[in-house]
């Protein structure tokens, strides 16, 4: 795929409603990579993601875009909070890192990997959001929704749920400390943040 062929695609596709974003991108779906354009086709369909929308957003508003480029790819929360794809130009999509971008200025690493991700929400369902944010996981039983869309992740992208997870959110942890030291990001505004799980860093 040509480096421009996705923001190509998206830019085009921001100026047409969902149903006909939906035909754009699976006309395209071909050009893109395969997990974005399955998640995105299924997105407005059940099985629903257990949070949020899924979407297709380059270098969304107020992000701090890296030199590979920032995708968002998952709007969590109805304010523009989203998770977005770090570098994507630069790396296949299940293997790219995955950052969270606060509608408020918030910037958060998140997982190492797009797979680590999605085999997080497997197994958290709609808590995963908690988990990957603030490093807990508060009690909580998988409802139908969470069991039906963990199911679509086995069946279209071959994700298995994750078994660990509390060894996971340690190990991220200390890749969050890492990723903050080996990528200096210029901060948009004086109240841009990172935020390292629980830990909330004020830059400016």
């Amino acid at each position: 795929m040509k480096p421009d062929t996705l923001e190509q695609i998206l830019a085009f596709e921001r100026s047409l409603d969902r149903v006909q974003q939906e035909e754009h991108v699976r006309a395209h779906a071909d050009e893109l990579p395969e997990v974005l354009a399955q998640l995105y086709l299924q997105g407005t369909r059940p099985p629903h993601p257990p949070f949020g929308e899924i979407e297709l957003r380059v270098d969304p508003w107020k992000a701090p875009a890296p030199p590979g480029g920032l995708l968002a790819f998952w709007e969590v929360d109805g304010t523009g909070s989203c998770f977005c794809l770090f570098g994507f130009r630069d790396q296949e999509a299940l293997d790219t890192p995955v950052v969270y971008v606060g509608s408020e200025g918030a910037f958060a690493f998140v997982a190492a990997t797009l797979r680590e991700l999605l085999a997080l929400v497997a197994a958290c369902g709609e808590v995963a959001l908690d988990v990957a944010l603030a490093s807990r996981r508060p009690d909580h039983q998988p409802t139908d929704r969470d069991r039906a869309f963990a199911d679509w992740l086995a069946e279209a992208l071959g994700l298995a749920p994750m078994e660990d997870v509390e060894a996971w959110v340690k190990r991220r942890d200390a890749q969050a400390e890492r990723f903050y030291a080996t990528h200096p990001i210029e901060a948009p505004s004086p109240h841009f943040r990172y935020w390292a799980g629980p830990v909330q860093r004020t830059m400016g």
